[in-house]
C-alpha cells in the first residue's frame, strides 16, 4: 500500500480514509512494516501535516518502533532517513 500512495495525492486521500485501522496496525504491530505506509500516507500530503494531532500520534509511534527495533535494522534505518517526511511539505519546513 505505500507504494499505491507513494507521492500519489489521488491514493493518499482515499487510504487517508482508513487512518485508524492503519494506526491500529502501527501501534499493536510493532513486527509489521505500517510505518512505511505512513511515511508514505504522509509524505507531502498537505492536509495531514497540517492536522497536528495526526502527526504528533504517529510520530510517537514511529519513535516507539524506532527504539524498539534492534540497530541493525534496516526498517530503523529507513525510518531514521525518512522521519523529516512529518515536518517538511515538497522539501519546504512546515512551521
Amino acid at each position: 500500500m505505500s507504494l499505491f500512495c507513494y507521492n500519489n495525492q489521488l491514493n493518499q486521500e482515499i487510504l487517508e480514509e482508513y487512518f485508524k485501522l492503519f494506526f491500529a496496525h502501527l501501534k499493536w504491530n510493532k513486527k509489521s512494516n505500517a510505518a512505511i505506509l505512513f511515511i508514505e500516507l504522509f509524505r507531502n500530503n498537505n492536509s495531514l501535516l497540517l492536522d497536528i494531532r495526526k502527526v504528533q500520534k504517529v510520530l510517537k509511534q514511529i519513535c516507539n518502533l524506532i527504539e524498539y527495533l534492534p540497530i541493525t535494522s534496516p526498517l530503523k534505518m529507513f525510518l531514521l532517513e525518512n522521519i523529516a517526511v512529518f515536518v517538511k511539505y515538497k522539501d519546504k519546513t512546515i512551521k
